[in-house]
C-alpha cells in the first residue's frame, strides 16, 4: 500500500490509468482466475483480478504478499477501481426507535 495515502494511480503495460483506492476489507467480491506477481505494481505482491458478485463487473484487484516469509505488512489488501464505487452512509435506527444517520463512509459495490 502506499505511503502517500490510499489513493493512487497506477498504469498497466498497455497504458491504461487505474484509479485505485487501497483498502483492508471487502464484501461481496470474487476472485477471477489464478493470481500473479507479473508487472505487479506492488513488489513482493501478487494479484488476482477482483468482479462484482452480482454484476461481474470489474471491481479491481486483491494483493498478497507472495511468501509468509517476506514479513511484508500487510499480508494482503485490496485495490479498488475508483470509478467502480458508489459513495454511500450508512444509516441505523437507535434504542429510541428514531432514525441516527452514522458518520461512517462506505463504498457500495
Amino acid at each position: 500500500m502506499s505511503l502517500t495515502g490510499p489513493m493512487g494511480a497506477y498504469v498497466n503495460p498497455g497504458g491504461h490509468v487505474h484509479e485505485m483506492i487501497t483498502v483492508f476489507q471487502v464484501s461481496n467480491l470474487n476472485l477471477m482466475g489464478s493470481s500473479s506477481s507479473e508487472n505487479s505494481w506492488f513488489p513482493g505482491y501478487r494479484w488476482t483480478i477482483l468482479n462484482c458478485k452480482s454484476c461481474h463487473q470489474h471491481m479491481g484487484w486483491k494483493f498478497t504478499a507472495e511468501s509468509d516469509k517476506t514479513h511484508l505488512e500487510p499480508q494482503k489488501f485490496w485495490g479498488l477501481c475508483r470509478g467502480s464505487l458508489l459513495l454511500g452512509l450508512t444509516l441505523f435506527v437507535d434504542q429510541d426507535g428514531g432514525d441516527e444517520m452514522q458518520s461512517d463512509v462506505q463504498y457500495i459495490m
